[in-house]
């Protein structure tokens, strides 16, 4: 991912950017603010590709003073992704796919695969994007490890579980480099009296965004909502709402989804402005 910077754009006068690709037809993106001193572009360069900018004044005239045109590498940060071997589900390659899709757009990716949740627990401060996927109900998913059942809960006081994190520990904002947190599972986006909202509570920890589901879904509809999602992420300089409606246009015109709970998913409002 590269940003293409236009600034210091003379007082009073108003100029656009546009990108292109060499040996392409048209405009691959533009920036063309009404009113500022600066445009912005974010795009995936393609490996062998030439590329170049073309700063456009409105008005017929230009002025004498220079501006500040720039190209620059985005650095991402990290993406910690969880998978599990179940005995009636795997979700290892969804975590696979997705951390392909990731890395392509330059995003450092672990794969923890039948991790407990204290691990999980652990990293989620830290890195930009969180995934899990896995058995969940309202209020917590499931974690694996050496056959041993642990839980991630957004809230939890009784004495039921002793092997368990719960993000109401968390402190103040702690969450506030995550991009993007995707809890993948059955209802990780419904509210439970006992357990309290995964999503919420995420939120409320400073996330940008986070999602998950208000109903059960199909582990195999899920592989497809999760690899369609993160290709779009990948190809598309959109934001994480634009991304979801997009997801669930392309799957509906693309083939049959037999469970279409997938499509039913609660955001909290938070996906408006981020680009993954």
């Amino acid at each position: 991912m590269v940003n293409l910077y236009l600034g210091d754009i003379p007082a009073g006068f108003d100029y656009d950017l546009y990108l292109y690709r060499y040996n392409s037809y048209g405009v691959i993106a533009y920036s063309a603010k009404t009113s500022g001193n600066y445009e912005f572009i974010q795009f995936t360069v393609r490996p062998g590709d030439k590329y170049y900018a073309k700063v456009v004044s409105k008005s017929s005239t230009v002025s004498s003073a220079y501006y500040q045109l720039r190209f620059k590498k985005y650095e991402y940060g990290g993406a910690n992704l969880y998978g599990f071997n179940f005995s009636d589900i795997s979700t290892v390659n969804q975590i696979s796919n997705v951390a392909t899709h990731l890395e392509n757009i330059g995003y450092t990716t672990w794969e923890n695969i039948d991790y407990p949740a204290s691990s999980a627990y652990s990293m989620l401060p830290y890195g930009w994007v969180y995934l899990s996927s896995s058995h969940a109900n309202a209020g917590f998913t499931v974690f694996r490890n050496n056959g041993s059942d642990s839980f991630l809960f957004a809230d939890y006081s009784g004495t039921l579980y002793d092997n368990f994190e719960k993000l109401s520990s968390l402190s103040y904002n702690a969450l506030s480099p995550k991009r993007l947190v995707i809890y993948a599972g059955c209802y990780t986006g419904a509210t439970s009296d006992s357990y309290g909202n995964l999503v919420e509570m995420t939120l409320s920890k400073g996330a940008h965004a986070c999602f998950g589901w208000y109903n059960s879904v199909i582990t195999a509809d899920m592989s497809n909502w999760l690899s369609e999602f993160f290709y779009l992420c990948e190809t598309q300089n959109k934001s994480v709402a634009d991304i979801i409606m997009l997801t669930a246009n392309n799957l509906r015109e693309g083939y049959t989804v037999y469970d279409t709970s997938i499509f039913n998913i609660n955001d909290g409002d938070s996906c408006d402005s981020v680009i993954v």
